[in-house]
Order: structure tokens, then sequence, then C-alpha cells
């Protein structure tokens, strides 16, 4: 039996941007929805804050999924969990955030 050799960072980084496309994409979904809601939308800030949100979930989803301590499959269907744990957090910080400077801005 041959060892198994490392795998290369950049082809972990293309398999995971694979695996949670569609988990991504619905981040993506959820953002503009978001900013839509709160009358928060411009198309260059949209694709400013999408470029972020891909890259921040990324990077801390591929940290979650080294460290993975669980013995069931990080897969949930279509949707990649660690990735969808980040998404939810990252997407709920930046809905209230939002929100929370809309109202005081309303109230000054």
């Amino acid at each position: 039996m041959e060892e198994q050799l490392p795998i290369p960072l950049l082809e972990l980084i293309v398999f995971h941007i694979y695996l949670s496309s569609i988990t991504l994409l619905s981040g993506i979904i959820a953002l503009f929805l978001i900013m839509r809601l709160n009358n928060n939308f411009s198309w260059l800030k949209y694709i400013t804050h999408s470029i972020i949100l891909l890259l921040i979930v990324t990077m801390l989803s591929l940290l979650i999924w080294v460290v993975w301590p669980f013995n069931f499959d990080f897969m949930l269907g279509p949707f990649h969990l660690p990735t969808m744990a980040i998404l939810i957090m990252f997407l709920g910080i930046y809905g209230f955030k939002t929100k929370t400077n809309k109202s005081e801005t309303i109230l000054d």
C-alpha cells in the first residue's frame, strides 16, 4: 500500500469551495435579502460585501473543517455544516449591525 501524500493547500481550498458551493450561494442570496430589507443596498456595496463574505467564510470554515471533532459527516444533503454555521453567525451579526446602525441614524 502506497503512502498518501499531503494535499496542497490550493487543492484543499478548491475542493472546499466545491463542497460548500450551494451553502455559499444561499449565503450570498441571504446577504442580498438582508441588504434589501434594511434599505441598505447598492450594487458596489453588495459586491464588496459578497467578496468579503466569501473570503471570511471560506477561511473560517476551513479551520473548522481541519479540527472537525465529530464522528458524523459534515455534509447535510447539499449543505456543508461548517460553512453553514459560519454563515449563520456572520449574517446574523451583519443583519443586527445594519439594523442597529439604521435605527441609530433615525433616532439622531
